[in-house]
């Protein structure tokens, strides 16, 4: 059945979840083999930001371990949409993506990189969570978000090879931001962008609610980029 839905928000519509589906275009930003439960998980966006998981069982993941998924952008071909309310993805009890369907891969799906002409054009980043929507953020829901905001203070905790960041948005809210374990050839560069108050953009941190205040805890899924260019950060830019 050759239906090429466009978006990601056409897919969580699906009434009729499990006929066989095509999309355009997609990127990769995330891959995460999650051992525990015996697969891995593809975190994607389509041109409108939004995102989706896509999930690849156990027995089909050799084969795409080496197929240089990240940062790239694909047509994929011939999959089934799933719901997904008993089984939602979990990173430490943290829900890892707010659609409740999710694209299953299986294997007769085939992915086709596009070229880079076209890939050139393709949206970056997710739509990002708000600092105003962390900080007051009162569901007490574990999940896992990404922001944007301006450094505004810092402290490097050496022992820990870590950072206690706190970020703006263009609102003037903060919410407070731990990184953890950052690996050794990123350290300057979370430095240097402390001492520059750059704009920061984060992945799959948790969302810990706490009674003076909610803040922001990195994980090994955790990503992060400096000065990106996004919406978000050029209306940081714009205010500041």
């Amino acid at each position: 059945m050759d239906i090429y839905p466009t978006t990601v928000n056409e897919f969580s519509a699906l009434g009729q979840i499990y006929e066989w589906w095509n999309i355009t275009s997609v990127r990769v930003l995330y891959v995460w083999e999650d051992m525990e439960n015996n697969r891995m998980l593809l975190w994607m966006i389509d041109r409108q930001r939004e995102k989706i998981l896509a999930i690849i069982p156990r027995h089909l993941v050799p084969g795409y371990r080496n197929m240089n998924l990240k940062g790239n952008v694909f047509s994929v071909q011939h999959f089934q949409v799933d719901e997904y309310y008993l089984d939602n993805p979990m990173y430490q009890q943290y829900k890892i993506c707010t659609s409740d369907k999710a694209i299953m891969i299986n294997h007769t799906t085939t992915f086709t990189r596009l070229a880079s002409d076209f890939a050139s054009g393709y949206p970056l980043y997710p739509i990002v969570s708000t600092v105003t929507t962390v900080a007051q953020d009162h569901t007490n829901k574990r999940r896992l978000v990404d922001v944007v905001g301006r450094i505004v203070w810092g402290n490097r905790i050496r022992q820990l090879r870590s950072f206690e960041l706190i970020l703006q948005d263009e609102t003037g809210n903060v919410t407070k931001l731990l990184l953890y374990n950052v690996p050794a050839n990123l350290m300057i560069k979370v430095i240097v962008a402390t001492y520059n108050k750059s704009i920061l953009y984060v992945s799959c941190m948790k969302l810990v609610h706490n009674n003076l205040g909610n803040l922001l805890v990195s994980t090994v899924l955790t990503d992060f980029d400096v000065e990106p260019q996004m919406y978000e950060a050029d209306r940081i830019r714009a205010r500041y």
